[in-house]
């Protein structure tokens, strides 16, 4: 999955997937809180976590997460490094 050269410690990849709030219940803090939760639990596991989003306001948000926009890659737009979360 990931493309870029490293030691094996970065093949401990996980992917975020299916990470929706209901529409009447975003801007409440509810999706910080959720994946604050996925984020820790990730960090127990992987050492790294990519995501692929075509909405907008989705990179928006993981962008503010401290995620990092990751172009012309095919299966992901995001990444974040969990040993620096």
């Amino acid at each position: 999955m990931w493309s870029e050269p490293g030691p094996l410690l970065w093949r401990r990849v996980g992917r975020v997937r299916r990470l929706y709030v209901h529409r009447a219940y975003r801007r409440h803090g509810i999706g910080h809180k959720l994946t604050r939760e996925v984020l820790n639990e990730a960090a127990k596991h992987y050492n790294r976590l990519v995501l692929w989003t075509d909405n907008p306001a989705a990179a928006s948000f993981y962008l503010w997460l401290g995620f990092t926009e990751k172009k012309d890659e095919e299966f992901m737009t995001h990444f974040l490094d969990l040993n620096t979360f």
